[in-house]
C-alpha cells in the first residue's frame, strides 16, 4: 500500500484522506492481508493507482471487509480500479460515493469493485442466506466507471 500496508492484524482507518498515493503491487494508498476485519469509515481516497490490483485499497485472507460514508474518486489499477478483494468472507459496503474509477490499460475485471470470495462450500451449494457470508451493498453510488473486460462497475466472482 502507498500509505499504509499491514499484514496479519485488524486494519481500521477512520476520518482520513488519501490524494495521489502509489502502490508498485496493490492497494494504491491501502493493503491490508491476513486480519481478522478491514474497516474504513468516514474517509476519502482521491486519485490513487496501483500497479496490479486496488487502485485504492486492496485487502486479501480477511473474514470481513467494511467501509461506510466514504469516497473514492479517481482511482486506477488493472484489477478493480478503485477496491480489490481476496478470499474475503464478509463485504459490506454502507453510504459509499465511487466516481471515475477505472481499470488501467491492461484491464481485467471490476472498473471500480472487484470482489472475490471464499465461502464455506456448504453455503454455496445450498444456496442459503446466511448473514455471516456473502456481499451486502447499501445505499451506494458509482458513477464513470469503466473496464475493457468483465464488470464496468463490479466484479463479483
Amino acid at each position: 500500500g502507498g500509505s499504509i500496508s499491514t499484514f496479519g492484524a485488524t486494519t481500521s482507518v477512520y476520518n482520513s484522506q488519501f490524494t495521489s498515493d502509489s502502490s508498485q503491487n496493490k492497494g494504491g494508498s491501502i493493503s491490508a492481508d491476513g486480519g481478522g476485519e478491514f474497516i474504513i469509515s468516514n474517509s476519502s481516497i482521491y486519485a490513487s493507482k496501483a500497479t496490479q490490483e486496488g487502485g485504492a485499497i486492496a485487502v486479501g485472507f480477511s473474514t470481513n471487509f467494511k467501509m461506510m460514508n466514504c469516497v473514492i474518486d479517481g482511482c486506477k489499477a488493472p484489477d478493480g480500479g478503485a477496491i480489490k478483494t481476496r478470499t474475503i468472507s464478509r463485504v459490506v459496503i454502507n453510504d459509499s460515493y465511487f466516481s471515475n474509477n477505472a481499470n488501467s490499460q491492461t484491464a481485467t475485471q471490476g472498473g471500480t469493485l472487484s470482489l472475490i470470495g471464499e465461502f464455506p462450500s456448504e453455503k454455496r451449494i445450498l444456496n442459503k442466506r446466511d448473514e455471516e457470508y456473502g456481499y451486502f451493498f447499501t445505499n451506494i453510488t458509482i458513477e464513470n466507471s469503466s473496464t475493457s473486460k468483465e464488470g464496468g462497475a463490479i466484479y463479483i466472482g
